[in-house]
């Protein structure tokens, strides 16, 4: 059992640091050997072992698509777990794995709620700057900006320099900046950290830095025709490694590029193809995203009906996971208001 826990820790740091195409590659290849040793965790129960193979399969799981399988295998074993073991290090291996699919699944409460519990159980130093950081994100998603700012301003002290995982810290400063209304200062962190990822052959954060500076010349610049190659890129990156969510928010970006240069019927089949894949891999914020750019495609079509019910189901999205809808978008969701408020009814109705 050690050698199928050694084995995806190793694929896991890979993932992160080194060549993520060909990490995911193996990482497939392994993964039906590496569930079956799950499955003989279960039932020899040897949970220290469990805990950290659903650690360390996380990411793989939540970039392949696969959340939902995850989040069962993840469950199973912090139920076995509870009571049999007080190994801290597996224990805060487990944690943050559910608390990665939760935050996939998009459930910001419990993932916020596991990374809390994984955090306090970490030992190491470098291990707990790593979980601050994600917890920080967890934060942003759910509009404690203060929060999120300090807990990737300790991560980023705590990290190496000149590394993905500073690179990513500082990347989520930016990310943080941006939704406070600091754009210049976003824009300028954003730059730097994709220059940085680029040199490291960072290749997930390279999407993820080319993807955020889309989404400032769309929502901040209203300049599409910036804003598409880097949207480009990015999903080009993320396709390159099967990154399903990843690629889901590009294609959502550039279905906010396709309704800004009002190419309805090709905003419309971004935003319907977005939304398939993030209910693949069940992630509910992602969900209300792609439902609000439909909102807005139908809005400029004049189909109030649709319209309204596809904003009141975005709504009741955002309200039961307790994410507010970010302020730099709220020029353009208010807009969709306003013209479906404006536009004439579409099923006979006043």
């Amino acid at each position: 059992m050690q050698t199928a826990v050694q084995e995806a820790e190793a694929l896991n740091e890979a993932l992160i640091y080194g060549d993520q195409t060909t990490t995911l590659a193996q990482f497939a290849a392994a993964a039906p050997r590496l569930e079956a040793a799950l499955h003989r965790c279960m039932t020899e129960g040897d949970v220290v072992s469990g805990l950290r193979l659903v650690g360390a399969m996380s990411r793989y799981w939540w970039m392949q698509g696969l959340a939902e399988q995850g989040w069962t295998w993840t469950q199973s074993v912090l139920e076995a777990a509870t009571g049999h073991t007080e190994d801290a290090v597996a224990w805060a291996s487990g944690l943050s794995g559910a608390g990665a699919l939760a935050r996939a699944r998009g459930d910001y409460a419990q993932a916020g709620d596991l990374f809390s519990q994984a955090l306090r159980r970490e030992p190491d130093p470098l291990r707990q700057a790593r979980l601050k950081d994600v917890l920080g994100i967890i934060r942003r998603e759910q509009g404690r900006l203060d929060d999120a700012a300090t807990l990737h301003t300790a991560a980023l002290a705590a990290l190496p320099e000149n590394t993905a995982e500073a690179a990513l810290a500082a990347h989520n400063l930016a990310v943080v900046a941006f939704l406070r209304g600091q754009y210049d200062t976003a824009r300028r962190s954003h730059r730097r950290a994709l220059q940085q990822r680029r040199t490291l052959g960072d290749t997930l954060g390279t999407a993820s830095s080319l993807n955020n500076l889309g989404v400032i010349a769309l929502f901040v610049d209203a300049d599409p025709d910036a804003a598409r190659p880097l949207l480009d890129e990015a999903l080009s990156l993320r396709r390159s490694l099967g990154d399903t969510w990843g690629m889901a928010a590009s294609i959502s970006a550039l279905g906010w590029v396709a309704l800004l240069n009002e190419a309805l019927d090709e905003s419309r089949k971004r935003f319907e193809e977005g939304l398939a894949s993030f209910r693949q891999v069940g992630d509910q914020l992602g969900v209300a995203e792609s439902l609000e750019g439909l909102m807005a495609v139908a809005a400029r079509s004049g189909d109030r009906t649709r319209g309204h019910a596809l904003h009141e189901e975005a709504t009741a999205i955002r309200s039961r996971l307790g994410v507010p809808l970010p302020e730099p978008r709220r020029a353009l969701h208010e807009d969709a208001i306003r013209r479906l408020r404006e536009s004439p009814p579409t099923d006979g109705s006043t």
